[in-house]
């Protein structure tokens, strides 16, 4: 079985969070009672029952923003005891840092969190100031001598919250940077591929076709450009609705995933057409055929939406490069063709 941890927008992640500071908080129980501070023993009890409160009660209904309120008075006012308590060299005002990176990470990237990072920034200022608080009073007069005196001890009561406040830090920063990485490709497909299709858009297919015309300048190889159209595509939409058009033009890219081989690439150039750019050594006689067999596929199939199955053809026009030509000329010697296909009856290739 893959273990993996909850991401910041799963549904599991607040329970995960809890279970965490449930288990932490049974640790801390018994290391209380090893050391013989009953007054955090007491204060261990409050915390644990304040998370399995939130485990049983608030999180089940969904109430975010009730439990991260919930956490921050909790680790707030524990810190403080275990500090007032335990002394300053044991290390428990280190969890601020990571409290503080817990809470900014997931009150930015979750929008279930009223007030998003601007709650969690105020989060973080409050714990700053207690953290200042406690490192300015800490060895006056008025700071209460900890329990633990003995080094070893003190050592590790520190490297136990070093580490927790270390993994947290690490956890919050992985996950934030997970989501960062996500919202990049996310961005980086929108820019690439049509929304509706998920085949490449015009921008990418410019891209593209510029690069093919410098490889053309290079070795001269012959290259050929088919540009795609619906036939009364138009008659679809009004008929039967865009929703029935989306799906034909969803059906359609399908359908070239699926039929179309040996090309360089494809994709919607706009509407209800697409470009096909032929493969490196591909013979016109070569291309033609594959967009024959393209057309006469579509021909034969049925496309829509249950109980609105539609006969479909496609007209295509085709265009050769020819030496001079820019990427604009390339495109237009395939319109003139697709113009002319339609013009003749549509459900034809023109070359």
């Amino acid at each position: 079985m893959k273990f993996s941890l909850p991401d910041l927008q799963n549904e599991d992640f607040f329970p995960f969070i809890c279970s965490v500071l449930l288990g932490i908080h049974i640790i801390l129980m018994i290391i209380y009672l090893t050391v013989g501070s009953y007054a955090m023993v007491g204060a261990d009890f409050v915390s644990l029952a304040v998370y399995a409160t939130g485990l049983k009660s608030i999180l089940p209904k969904k109430h975010y923003t009730g439990f991260m309120v919930m956490v921050f008075i909790e680790t707030l006012t524990h810190v403080v005891a275990a500090v007032l308590a335990l002394g300053w060299n044991c290390g428990f005002q280190l969890w601020y840092f990571g409290l503080i990176c817990a809470f900014y990470m997931a009150g930015f990237v979750r929008d279930r969190l009223n007030g998003g990072y601007r709650w969690s920034v105020l989060v973080s200022i409050l714990y700053g100031l207690t953290y200042y608080l406690l490192y300015a009073f800490n060895g006056t007069k008025h700071f209460p001598r900890g329990l633990i005196q003995k080094t070893a001890t003190i050592r590790a009561f520190h490297l136990f919250n070093l580490m927790i406040t270390v993994v947290t830090i690490s956890y919050f920063t992985y996950m934030f940077t997970q989501r960062m990485d996500e919202g990049q490709k996310r961005l980086h497909r929108r820019a690439d591929y049509d929304e509706l299709t998920g085949l490449y858009n015009r921008y990418l297919l410019n891209y593209l076709l510029s690069k093919e015309l410098e490889s053309i300048q290079k070795d001269g190889h012959p290259s050929f450009l088919a540009i795609v159209d619906i036939d009364f595509f138009k008659k679809v939409n009004d008929s039967y609705g865009h929703n029935v058009g989306d799906t034909v033009l969803k059906q359609i890219a399908d359908h070239f995933r699926g039929n179309l081989r040996n090309v360089e690439c494809f994709g919607r150039w706009g509407g209800e057409e697409f470009v096909i750019l032929s493969k490196h050594g591909t013979t016109k006689e070569e291309f033609i055929e594959i967009l024959e067999g393209l057309r006469k596929s579509v021909e034969r199939s049925s496309f829509g939406e249950r109980g609105q199955m539609l006969h479909i053809t496609i007209s295509i026009g085709l265009g050769e490069y020819a030496e001079g030509m820019t990427a604009e000329d390339f495109v237009k010697a395939a319109d003139d063709h697709l113009y002319e296909a339609k013009q003749n009856g549509r459900n034809r290739l023109v070359a």
